[in-house]
C-alpha cells in the first residue's frame, strides 16, 4: 500500500469483519457517539433507546456489505470515495448498494412504525 492511511482503513475493515463473523458479535451494539443531549425526558431517553435498538435489529437483517455501506457512509459519515477504498467496490455499485439498504431499512421502519394502522 502506497497510501497509510488506506492500509490502516482495510485492516480495520477485515478485523471488525472477523469480529461480526466471530461468536462475539452479538455483544457488539450500535453506538452513537454524535447524540449529546443533557436536558431531554425520560420518556425521549426512552424512545431514543427504543429507537436505537429497532435500528440495530433492521441493521442486523441487511445484508453484509449493505449493512457495511449503510454503517460507513451514514453512521460514521465516510466519503464515498474513502468507502470506495476500504471496501474496494466502484462507485456506482456503493451508491446502488446504499440505496437498497436504505430502502429497506425505510420499509422495515414503516412497517413497525404502522403496526394495526390500515391504509
Amino acid at each position: 500500500y502506497n497510501n497509510v492511511e488506506a492500509f490502516a482503513m482495510t485492516m480495520t475493515k477485515n478485523y471488525c469483519l472477523d469480529r461480526l463473523k466471530s461468536k462475539q458479535a452479538g455483544n457488539l451494539k450500535l453506538v452513537h457517539t454524535n447524540y449529546e443531549d443533557n436536558n431531554t425526558s425520560l420518556q425521549k431517553k426512552v424512545e431514543v433507546n427504543d429507537s436505537l435498538e429497532w435500528m440495530q435489529k433492521i441493521m442486523n437483517t441487511l445484508p453484509e456489505q449493505q449493512r457495511m455501506v449503510l454503517q460507513l457512509r451514514d453512521i460514521e459519515q465516510y466519503e464515498y470515495n474513502e468507502i470506495e477504498e476500504m471496501l474496494e467496490m466502484n462507485p456506482t455499485a456503493i451508491r446502488v448498494t446504499l440505496s437498497r439498504a436504505r430502502k429497506a431499512v425505510r420499509e422495515q421502519l414503516l412497517k413497525k412504525h404502522s403496526c394495526g394502522i390500515s391504509k
